[in-house]
């Protein structure tokens, strides 16, 4: 997960007070100043006035703070669910037809899945198992899986290392057994889980210097800020954005949404068999 927001909301609330003082400095000076009388009766604020002023109406209205970073997270969230629909329609096929993302479950499933991710996400490895029988069993969804390495070096080294598998047919494999990896993970960790699955090291070792994959990590990296999501894991399930963890159910209600919204097409064709 990511707490980059949680610092940035704590840091925003001075801020707020800061660009208070200066518009009410600004609002007032010029007002008081158009008002005064020939006889000057009404002096010219100073700052220090004005900040008084200022902290003591905060001071008596401190919910005043609190309506005003519900607006501002209000509108922030807009703004940001506007960017992520913009996105879903205009860089569809980077997201859910780009070949070099594998490609998990039912390649002709009507609900679209893409997965963000990265092998040392703690929320990741607890949800992969889940997501793995789901993948397995629901022959709905097709899901595109973003290699999305934030968590250091060892996560880049991973994401190269499940790219290059997938040249030798082994992404699946590889991606199971990096999630299930309970060790600290570390580039010798990683390699020795490609030779315990049977790889051929040597090659994965050159198939991992391929420059496409560091254009693929940037792309995925653009993509996710497009999308909201800033931490990991994320996805995005039909038309909707979840950038973060899901219970079970939490993630079959999601599946279950997209379905209901593009009709269930393996009973459809159940129902209306071919040939």
């Amino acid at each position: 997960m990511n707490l980059k927001q949680t610092v940035t909301n704590r840091k925003s609330v001075p801020g707020l007070l800061f660009g208070m003082l200066l518009m009410t400095h600004f609002a007032i000076a010029p007002v008081i100043a158009s008002a005064q009388s020939p006889d000057d009766e009404l002096p010219r604020l100073s700052r220090e006035q004005v900040e008084w002023i200022v902290r003591d109406y905060l001071l008596n209205n401190p919910e005043v703070i609190e309506q005003s970073m519900a607006v501002l997270e209000e509108r922030r969230a807009a703004k940001a669910a506007d960017q992520a629909r913009k996105t879903l329609t205009e860089q569809a096929d980077d997201l859910f037809y780009d070949q070099m993302d594998p490609e998990i479950g039912n390649p002709d499933g009507p609900v679209q899945m893409v997965h963000f991710f990265d092998y040392q996400c703690g929320y990741c490895k607890s949800m992969s198992r889940n997501l793995d029988l789901t993948l397995t069993t629901d022959g709905d969804v097709r899901a595109k899986f973003k290699e999305f390495p934030i968590l250091g070096p060892a996560s880049v080294v991973a994401a190269r290392a499940a790219l290059a598998a997938d040249k030798q047919g082994e992404y699946w494999a590889m991606h199971q057994a990096l999630m299930g990896n309970r060790n600290r993970l570390t580039e010798t960790r990683v390699f020795t889980i490609a030779r315990d699955l049977g790889l051929d090291v040597s090659k994965l070792r050159d198939d991992m210097k391929d420059p496409a994959i560091d254009q693929q990590f940037a792309k995925n990296r653009r993509l996710a800020a497009q999308l909201g999501i800033n931490g990991t894991p994320g996805f995005v399930i039909g038309n909707y954005v979840y950038p973060t963890s899901m219970q079970p159910e939490v993630l079959q209600e999601a599946i279950d949404r997209a379905k209901s919204e593009v009709g269930n097409k393996t009973e459809i064709d159940a129902l209306n068999p071919r040939g």
